[in-house]
């Protein structure tokens, strides 16, 4: 039987880890892996022929108790159960307090693992956060398979993988609506009231977590506009590689040279059919109530010309990896001066489309050509349609990174604003 020991980079508790296993299963498989990487994971499974295998954390420990429950539990379980869900177990047989942050199953059944939403553990397209791996895989399992759960005295969990910390259940209580959302199928017959545009240049990398987050939502009238403005990183071969790439609701469009943002935003409104239009940059992702929030405050009719609601930062790492920040800032006032002097992202934002047209859609004679700041611009301009609705909620991700186009621009700003205000009393709406 293979185990895979994760976080062995603590090379004292890993080695501890290792020597409980060989004295308990001698005939063993013990791979030890540096991280919760699922590439490496798949590379331990993929020439591993057993019917079942089991990951440790470095620092866990077996007592020779478990050989016997380990092969009580094989022979008791199901076909259709996936695996075991251990609890530690105190002397007195009475069950110890789980920790705030789940850890994933010990044992798992090799057929369950290679089946799915997609084979094997998530590669960082669709799981951007490694350390929840075992709990992604779970989770997506759980619609079609059962997991049992056990008490066991061989089982020590001295060291858990994910550190029970305030952080880290903060982190977890961010990040667990979407690892454990259910994809909602489109309604036969029925228009979409929200379409959704993902603007992506070069970013495909992130595209698949961004389009999870969408299939994700708990509201299923909408629609999905990826539109490619000219990138030459394959995003279409990644599109196509996607789990959910067959949805019917999502269109992918592709650009032959890029134009910059605000052009390809005029293109994706030119071919929305929702009645509310929302932007969705590809390097984010939406909790799984955006579009239901938003949708039911629009469906009120208040006659706003957009709405938003509150973002939560995560700083992008040079590894990748995600470290959770605070709520975003928004403007102190919601006039035109206090937006354009505060020059605070609004997100997640979503427009009228009714109004949009009424605007013309993004203007691109800046002197950026709708390049940079095209948000601001536009908010600017639907602000003298009056008052716009918040929603106060916490809906969208956004992520920090040195590499986007805002951060390599950084002076820029003031040269973009003396023209916005120059141009704001000539382009103010007619509001008949």
């Amino acid at each position: 039987m293979l185990f895979i020991v994760l976080d062995s980079r603590q090379s004292g508790p890993a080695e501890q880890t290792q020597a409980s296993v060989r004295a308990v299963f001698p005939d063993s498989r013990c791979v030890l892996l540096e991280s919760h990487a699922a590439g490496d994971m798949n590379e331990a499974l993929a020439d591993d022929e057993g019917p079942w295998f089991a990951v440790l954390y470095a620092g866990e420990r077996l007592l020779p108790a478990f050989r016997r429950e380990l092969e009580t539990w094989v022979r008791s379980l199901e076909e259709s159960d996936a695996g075991v869900l251990l609890f530690p177990a105190a002397a007195d047989g009475r069950r110890l307090p789980a920790a705030s942050v789940p850890r994933g199953p010990v044992l798992w059944r090799t057929k369950a693992w290679n089946s799915g939403l997609s084979p094997g553990f998530a590669d960082p397209g669709l799981l951007p956060f490694e350390r929840y791996a075992l709990v992604e895989k779970q989770s997506q399992l759980s619609a079609a398979w059962h997991w049992p759960e056990r008490q066991s005295l061989g089982w020590l969990p001295a060291v858990t993988g994910i550190p029970d910390t305030k952080r880290a259940a903060d982190e977890w209580r961010e990040l667990a609506p979407i690892l454990k959302g259910r994809y909602s199928a489109a309604i036969p017959g029925k228009s979409p009231f929200v379409t959704v545009v993902l603007c992506l240049f070069n970013d495909a990398e992130y595209l698949v977590w961004a389009i999870r987050s969408v299939c994700a939502q708990t509201y299923p009238h909408w629609e999905l506009l990826i539109m490619d403005d000219g990138s030459t990183d394959g995003a279409k071969e990644t599109l196509r590689a996607c789990p959910f790439s067959a949805d019917p609701r999502i269109r992918f469009v592709r650009c032959e040279r890029n134009m910059g943002k605000s052009h390809t935003l005029n293109r994706a409104l030119s071919m929305a059919r929702g009645r509310w239009l929302l932007e969705l940059d590809a390097d984010d992702w939406l909790m799984p109530d955006c579009l239901r929030l938003l949708a039911g405050r629009a469906a009120q009719g208040s006659g706003a010309a957009f709405l938003y609601g509150s973002h939560r930062l995560w700083h992008e790492r040079r590894d990748k990896s995600l470290i959770m920040g605070r709520i975003g800032e928004r403007p102190k006032a919601m006039t035109v001066d206090s937006l354009l002097k505060d020059g605070f992202p609004l997100a997640p934002r979503m427009y009228n489309v009714e109004r949009l047209k009424q605007l013309g859609g993004w203007l691109t004679t800046d002197p950026f050509e709708g390049r940079l700041y095209e948000d601001l611009q536009l908010l600017a301009r639907l602000l003298p349609f009056g008052p716009p609705e918040e929603v106060h909620e916490v809906m969208y991700h956004r992520r920090l990174r040195m590499s986007s186009i805002t951060h390599r621009h950084p002076g820029h700003y003031a040269k973009w604003l003396q023209w916005m205000r120059k141009m704001l009393p000539a382009i103010s709406p007619s509001q008949d």
